[in-house]
């Protein structure tokens, strides 16, 4: 390789790596040294090399056990000059920003949508923010706006919060008093990752639109080194819920719905097998197996067969002779209205 094209290569490596390290300070400022380390493939020394550049390029921060990462001098965040079209295209664009699928760019867009009507002029500046709350926080995420400000806060100044959350199961609502660690995105939600120190497992989910109310405590959250416990139960996610134990989870997809499951990419464990009659063998491992039947129930009930696990299969079967049941006894009550109408 000629010399210029290595050195090309190697300038190019180190730019990407000086993005994520600004980008990751940024984003998840309380995360472990160590694990950033890891994830960008360098050497202490050559992280504080990079510190060095970054710092005569502006971008300055400092790194403590207990803090983490704080940001001392940020000359590369630059000032905005948007015309008032220009802030309006770009606050109601983020509203269909959730397709990507890009989790954690999505909680940082609505931030900043929010921050972009900080340039308009009153009392036009609070009639655009009532209406992104309304079209893209609300509607589009089920979010408040002043439920995500807060725990935002709580993430960044590491605050013990109490929530007033509903129950998935009875809908009351009940306080909770837990540590924030990371809001995120996931399936078209907003998520609360946070530490509950009373609890067992410590560590939960929480969707922000069942999310009333949140108080700040006069406690200072510990440091709580969470990244790979976090990454690690998110990869375990089909589509929601996240752990850190996984089952195999077997679905013999008919002909009608295999080509169109094959071409995509549903989950990063999924391998396909495609049978000799068409049919095609998906399999996952994943934390909640559930979640495969309801997605795979989508594709028609006459396309889609669990196979494993037992208790999985037993359980769709169940489900088959409800709904079965339901039709039969609805067409007998239609049969008999009919005899009695003639």
């Amino acid at each position: 390789m000629p010399e210029a094209t290595i050195h090309d290569t190697v300038h190019a490596r180190r730019i990407h790596r000086l993005l994520l390290i600004i980008r990751e300070i940024r984003d998840n400022p309380r995360q472990e040294l160590s694990g950033l380390l890891e994830r960008l493939g360098v050497s202490r020394t050559q992280f504080y090399k990079d510190r060095k550049v970054l710092a005569n390029m502006g971008f300055g921060f400092s790194y403590t056990a207990d803090h983490g990462f704080v940001i001392t001098a940020d000359a590369l965040a630059p000032t905005l000059d948007l015309a008032l079209s220009d802030r309006l295209l770009l606050m109601f664009a983020l509203g269909h920003l959730w397709s990507s699928g890009e989790g954690h760019l999505v909680a940082r867009a609505l931030r900043v949508g929010r921050k972009l009507a900080a340039g308009l002029d009153e009392p036009f500046r609070s009639q655009v923010l009532d209406e992104f709350d309304r079209v893209v926080m609300h509607e589009g995420y089920g979010c408040r706006p002043e439920v995500l400000d807060a725990l935002e806060q709580g993430v960044i100044e590491h605050r013990r919060v109490r929530i007033l959350y509903e129950s998935r199961h009875s809908g009351e609502y009940s306080w909770r008093e837990v540590d924030p660690l990371r809001i995120y995105f996931l399936q078209r939600s907003l998520y609360l990752y946070a530490r509950c120190p009373d609890k067992t497992p410590s560590f939960r989910t929480f969707r922000l639109n069942r999310v009333r109310e949140v108080r700040f405590t006069p406690v200072r959250s510990p440091h709580i080194p969470y990244e790979k416990c976090f990454h690690r139960q998110l990869a375990n996610a089909f589509i929601h819920f996240m752990g850190d134990e996984t089952n195999r989870v077997v679905i013999r997809f008919q002909p009608q719905a295999a080509e169109y499951v094959a071409e995509g990419l549903w989950h990063h464990s999924q391998e396909l097998k495609f049978e000799p009659d068409g049919c095609l063998l998906f399999t996952v491992q994943v934390s909640a197996p559930r979640e495969v039947l309801r997605w795979a129930a989508g594709f028609g009930l006459d396309a889609a067969e669990v196979l494993e696990p037992a208790w999985l299969r037993a359980e769709a079967a169940g489900q088959v002779r409800r709904l079965m049941e339901r039709y039969e006894g609805r067409e007998k009550t239609e049969d008999k209205s009919q005899e009695i109408d003639g």
